[in-house]
């Protein structure tokens, strides 16, 4: 009997950990789709926008045992990325946007003498509100915030030389992350058509990361957030 209802517990508490990660997918299509209505009503105001930008960010997988542990020390991690957004104006000062993000990211851990990285690849979708000072000054400061996706795209553990050790390591991970992006930033109006920009950016996960069902997970292990901090340079283009 003791197997048995321990056996409808964890069942249960899989069935809510899909029952809430189906509801943030719903969520986030819901959100999706008010922002595509809403800038499509308002592209005739200001019309498009696209966007090519490149991120140096610090990466971070926490976990509340592994900072705790004694035998392993979290270390720097270098998390280059690169983006590509389409946005539209909907006054002088606010606007919507989309970005793709290819996030190449994790954790970097120092285990005794010997290092070791997770390194985690994401395609990151984030859903902009943008608020401008004044786009028609030659520096506007620019701010974005908005939900985000996170599309695991591939994973594995490799040592110091960048070896890779113990094969794919995919299947431990879960395969979507929520999460909310905020940024910070210039931008620079170069021509009526070009601006160069440049920002703080930052995005941190809602969710566990780690695949709870996998064999093996311990059972009172605690949660593990994605987050990166960074800086990122670009170009917009704008045309009329």
């Amino acid at each position: 009997m003791i197997a048995s209802a321990g056996g409808q517990d964890k069942w249960k508490e899989q069935q809510q950990t899909k029952n809430e990660q189906k509801m943030k997918t719903n969520i986030f299509l819901a959100t999706a789709l008010t922002m595509v209505l809403f800038t499509t009503n308002a592209n005739a105001q200001k019309g498009l926008s696209f966007s090519v930008k490149t991120m140096a960010e610090n990466s971070w997988m926490l976990n509340k045992d592994d900072m705790d542990s004694d035998d392993l020390n979290y270390k720097f991690t270098f998390a280059p990325a690169v983006r590509l957004g389409i946005g539209y104006g909907i006054t002088d000062h606010f606007g919507l946007g989309v970005d793709g993000i290819l996030s190449f990211q994790g954790q970097r851990y120092k285990v005794d003498d010997a290092v070791f990285i997770q390194r985690n690849n994401y395609l990151k979708i984030p859903l902009m509100f943008i608020y401008n000072t004044n786009s028609e000054k030659f520096v506007s400061i620019v701010l974005k915030a908005g939900p985000q996706i996170g599309i695991l795209m591939g994973s594995k553990l490799l040592d110091e030389d960048l070896d890779k050790i113990n094969g794919d390591t995919k299947s431990n991970y879960e395969d979507l992350d929520f999460g909310v992006m905020l940024n910070a930033g210039v931008a620079f109006r170069i021509s009526d058509v070009f601006r160069i920009n440049a920002g703080l950016r930052g995005d941190f996960g809602f969710g566990n990361t780690e695949n709870e069902d996998r064999l093996g997970y311990p059972a009172d292990r605690a949660s593990t957030h994605n987050l990166t901090t960074g800086l990122e340079l670009g170009v917009s283009y704008f045309p009329h």
